[in-house]
């Protein structure tokens, strides 16, 4: 079964600089199957960076943005991240926490809570 981690952030993404980690994962072949206009299921249960099972319907109470990657990436993902940070740092009008919420969701199986709690 494949784990999926989230961190849920507010500011916390703008202090994690630009920084990967090389993976030491075995290259596999990636397939992509589009599920457009399909909904992630409302019982599906995450893990958390604490290691805690959670519910995405129980965090989600205000706008959110989703960012899938993987803690381990040392190309794209810290470039969506730190992008994303420095978007929201520039932001006037609304406040990250307060006004809305950045969910960083990992489907890499390799990734760990300890993992996503250092990135956080």
């Amino acid at each position: 079964m494949q784990r999926i981690y989230l961190v849920l952030f507010a500011l916390a993404i703008a202090s994690n600089g630009a920084s990967g980690h090389e993976s030491t994962a075995v290259k596999a072949d990636i397939e992509i199957v589009e599920k457009l206009g399909q909904n992630i299921p409302s019982d599906a249960i995450f893990t958390d960076e604490t290691g805690k099972k959670i519910n995405l319907k129980n965090f989600i109470d205000k706008p959110t943005i989703v960012a899938p990657i993987y803690f381990e990436c040392t190309h794209e993902c810290p470039i969506l991240l730190s992008g994303l940070a420095d978007v929201i740092g520039k932001l006037d009008l609304v406040k990250p926490g307060k006004d809305f919420q950045v969910i960083a969701l990992s489907f890499d199986n390799q990734d760990t809570p300890k993992i996503a709690a250092e990135k956080k």
